[in-house]
């Protein structure tokens, strides 16, 4: 066998269970941190459930390894729910556990579990795994939309982006990924064949659906549904997010300056020339009192400067609005980061499903294999790295996981904290109050 070929399955025979069994924790130490109530928000339901799914395609990678000590093909397939349905070369290797002679003189009981393994993969393993696959890839979609909304069409969000919105859409998921994948569910069937010559029974795996069908359905069908669609609207509203992100930093940096109140003849209050004139919370301090006052500022948006450099005295936000938009975007830059990840790990399994819509071969080439060996260990990867990007990318999601799980390192770190601390209290009750809103 090709040393290249050796070397990837390595990786999924040896790295990707340890792999599989930390994405499990990582998982479920997310999903005890995001129902936390401090961190109760769409964006937060939607990361809930897609932990959830990534640890039903972990459990079922985690059964799925053990197919390896007792698989006889060099090239039979290690995540049967990446194989393409077309090519056989998975349900021909189960064909060779199953049928295994039982000798009913001499049963082997290891020979018995090896049946029952292959038939329980073919029959529940390999349409739970798929449908978990579907639901995890249009869940990230829909995650991908809300920022979408909330980055490029703001004013939209507080009517589009909700709690219970967000339950429906994930309901609706997981709905369409058990219907789409039903025929998963019948498209294997066992047969007992007894024979006379020797005292033995044989089993075998065969398809039920008609050429066409499985061609439309597990060919185009899965390339489109599960991949080519996906990452086409994600790559496209990734785009757009980051040329929002850009064109937000770019904005904030430009001088505003005050506009006048008018009198409007249909109205008796005060409006604003500018419609879109932005509107900025500035902290006034009462020196009597030493306490703090919030007061609107309305500002417009200056023709003259066309860059950042002109700005002789830089703007600053204060208060909410400016640790709301910061905390937004933070948000939004952490999903384009899982985004991100998620399309890298899905390429190649894109390539090789097309390659195989297009020729489906009888026989592997040794890249292809080494692509398919690749793709499996990337699915793994993906569904287990989530939990680091939040780590990484998100401050509140380590304060969460602090408060949650270490609550002492808490106390800790509050402590060091007040005793090194010199902002002023307003800045810190500004910092308090990010909390509602920054992931």
């Amino acid at each position: 066998m090709n040393d290249d070929i050796l070397c990837l399955r390595f990786l999924n025979t040896h790295i990707a269970p340890f792999i599989v069994i930390l994405g499990i924790i990582g998982n479920v130490l997310s999903i005890i941190v995001l129902r936390n109530r401090r961190m109760k928000s769409p964006v937060s339901i939607y990361l809930i459930s897609l932990s959830v799914f990534d640890i039903l395609l972990l459990v079922c990678a985690v059964v799925l390894f053990f197919e390896y000590p007792f698989a006889e093909e060099e090239n039979s397939s290690f995540l049967p729910y990446m194989q393409n349905s077309s090519t056989e070369d998975y349900f021909n290797t189960l064909n060779k556990l199953v049928n295994k002679t039982i000798d009913h003189t001499k049963i082997n009981n290891i020979t018995t579990a090896h049946r029952i393994y292959a038939l329980i993969q073919a029959h529940f393993i390999y349409p739970i795994a798929l449908t978990a696959q579907t639901s995890t890839i249009w869940i990230t979609v829909s995650l991908t939309v809300e920022r979408y909304i909330a980055g490029c069409y703001p004013l939209h969000a507080n009517v589009l982006s909700s709690v219970p919105k967000s339950r429906l859409v994930v309901c609706c998921c997981m709905i369409c990924a058990i219907v789409y994948n039903i025929p998963r569910w019948f498209e294997i069937t066992t047969q007992s064949v007894n024979t006379t010559e020797s005292n033995y029974s044989q089993y075998s795996i065969q398809y039920d659906w008609h050429s066409i069908f499985r061609l439309v359905y597990y060919t185009w069908g899965y390339i489109l549904v599960m991949f080519l669609l996906p990452l086409i609207a994600l790559l496209v509203m990734n785009i757009r997010l980051m040329y929002a992100l850009r064109r937000s930093d770019f904005a904030l940096c430009k001088p505003l300056q005050p506009t006048q109140y008018l009198d409007t003849p249909h109205s008796s209050t005060n409006t604003m020339v500018d419609v879109n004139s932005n509107i900025y919370a500035k902290t006034s301090t009462i020196s009597n009192k030493s306490i703090t006052k919030p007061f609107p500022i309305r500002f417009q948006r200056s023709d003259h400067c066309k860059s950042c450099k002109s700005l002789k005295t830089p703007l600053t936000l204060y208060g909410p609005t400016r640790l709301a938009i910061q905390a937004d975007k933070s948000i939004t830059r952490m999903i384009i980061v899982v985004v991100g990840v998620f399309i890298a790990c899905q390429l190649p399994a894109l390539i090789f499903n097309i390659y195989f819509g297009i020729v489906s071969p009888k026989v592997l080439p040794y890249g292809w294999c080494a692509l398919s060996e690749l793709r499996n260990f990337l699915v793994v990867v993906n569904s287990s790295v989530n939990f680091i990007v939040y780590c990484v990318m998100g401050a509140k999601f380590r304060r969460s996981f602090i408060h949650v799980i270490t609550p002492c390192w808490e106390i800790k770190l509050a402590n060091t904290t007040n005793n090194n601390n010199t902002r002023k209290p307003t800045v810190r009750l500004i910092t308090l109050r990010s909390d509602v809103t920054e992931l």
